[in-house]
């Protein structure tokens, strides 16, 4: 059996993302996109929704490919996979993070043009 790790999340970014460079010298963005769902609060209409919180981390071909273009509160669809990262604490306690590392970042609700023959 071949793992499988993708990742596909739909929703809007929380805030406009953050650029760095790695310690090599590599373009990194990154920002959390919040994609609404349904979970344990009960809306007006009986339903029950909630909103879940994704980290996405874009490495450099991602990040200058669509760093101009990502702002805050535009819808946005990740493709990825998911990348934990585990380390040790100030305090020596083990701690541990899962975000997404795009591969693709889609905009779903944007009209697009049709095509010209």
């Amino acid at each position: 059996m071949r793992d499988q790790n993708v990742a596909i999340v739909e929703g809007r970014l929380v805030r406009d993302p953050e650029l760095k460079e790695s310690s090599k010298g590599n373009t990194v963005m990154k920002f959390s996109i919040a994609s609404n769902g349904y979970g344990s609060k009960k809306s007006y209409d009986g339903r029950s929704e909630s909103v879940s919180y994704f980290d996405v981390i874009a490495w450099k071909e991602v990040a200058d490919l669509y760093q101009e273009k990502l702002k805050k509160g535009q819808a946005v669809r990740v493709i990825g996979c998911l990348s934990q990262w585990r380390w040790k604490d100030d305090s020596g306690n083990f701690r541990s993070k899962i975000s997404i590392v795009a591969q693709n970042i889609d905009f779903p609700y944007q009209k697009k043009k049709p095509a010209s023959f």
